[in-house]
């Protein structure tokens, strides 16, 4: 009796879809948590009028790095979610493909059908019949979640700003400046640590299905998704510094419209010049093909450049409140 080869690509493409959903669901949900409650920790904590200025300071930034690394823990169990599903029913997939191919012989038609790994190839994603492919494939979705997460970051700085929790600091000898930039320098380590959670879990997820990658490839793959974020952090940190009530809309709308550009805008067939506005469609497949350090510098120049406007734009405005 012959066997079905398609019928032995075990959970197979919905799983893996499935998976990559079920750990978005639990990056929004948990990092909903730890902000509600590191936010109310940060409430009580501007109530204590007697703190003096640098314990004040550090239980602030050791709040924020709590809430952070929670956060990183939570994209490193969805990326481990959606990487570990897809990894071995994608190469299997790619496995019975090949295996069709050779049974049905040169003069069937089937014989002509493309492989998972050619079709995505054509997308701009290379080996998707390895799991270094997998991976690569997977971190193009982990970086929008990565960049909403750091756009979320400096939403937040706003909104100690919004709601005068801040205004303890200030009265101080701190200063908006000092409080601003260790505000951003901690949202960019926490991005930092979520980013190469994110490589590591990667790491352990094709483990854990029998096809290990790499542990630099996993740490490289996520070192790739820094640039980016960092870039939706100093644009966000630019809005508070300019427009500070219209920080969340701006700073949401510019990442989702950059990764739609990408995403959709290559199906519209949009100019080349129009698509390469995205800084989406320049992260590379990392770790199926190799870091695009042009690319990542000019983003972490821009990102540096964003968040030093935003920083003396707040310097020399007044205190908005919501």
């Amino acid at each position: 009796m012959a066997v079905n080869p398609l019928s032995q690509t075990g959970v197979g493409i919905p799983g893996g879809i499935g998976g990559g959903v079920l750990g978005l669901g639990v990056v929004l949900a948990l990092h909903d948590q730890f902000s509600k409650q590191a936010n109310l920790a940060k409430a009580q904590l501007a109530g204590l009028s007697a703190a003096t200025d640098k314990y004040t300071m550090r239980m602030n930034r050791n709040l924020v790095q709590l809430q952070a690394s929670l956060a990183g823990l939570a994209i490193g169990i969805a990326t481990l979610a959606a990487v570990s599903f897809p990894v071995r029913s994608a190469i299997e997939f790619e496995q019975a493909i090949q295996r069709v191919r050779i049974v049905a012989g040169k003069d069937v038609p089937l014989a002509d059908l493309e492989t998972m790994a050619e079709l995505t190839a054509m997308l701009g994603y290379p080996g998707m019949g390895t799991p270094e492919g997998i991976v690569g494939f997977a971190f193009s979705l982990v970086g929008i979640v990565l960049a909403v997460f750091a756009a979320s970051q400096a939403v937040a700085i706003r909104e100690e700003e919004a709601t005068w929790r801040i205004e303890h600091l200030l009265v101080r000898p701190i200063g908006r400046v000092r409080w601003l930039a260790t505000r951003t320098v901690t949202a960019a380590a926490a991005i930092a640590i979520a980013a190469l959670s994110a490589g590591v879990l990667a790491w352990v997820g094709t483990a854990l299905v029998g096809t290990p990658i790499a542990f630099t490839d996993g740490l490289l793959a996520g070192v790739n998704l820094i640039p980016i974020a960092w870039l939706a952090l100093g644009v966000g940190i630019a809005v508070v510094g300019l427009a500070p009530r219209r920080t969340a809309p701006i700073t949401y709308t510019v990442v989702v419209a950059a990764y739609l550009l990408d995403f959709v805008g290559g199906m519209l067939e949009l100019p080349e010049a129009v698509l390469d506005l995205s800084p989406f469609r320049h992260l590379a497949a990392v770790p199926a093909a190799d870091l695009n350090l042009t690319a990542s510098l000019v983003m972490l120049a821009v990102a540096v450049a964003g968040a030093a406007v935003g920083i003396l734009a707040f310097r020399h405005r007044d205190l908005q409140e919501a």
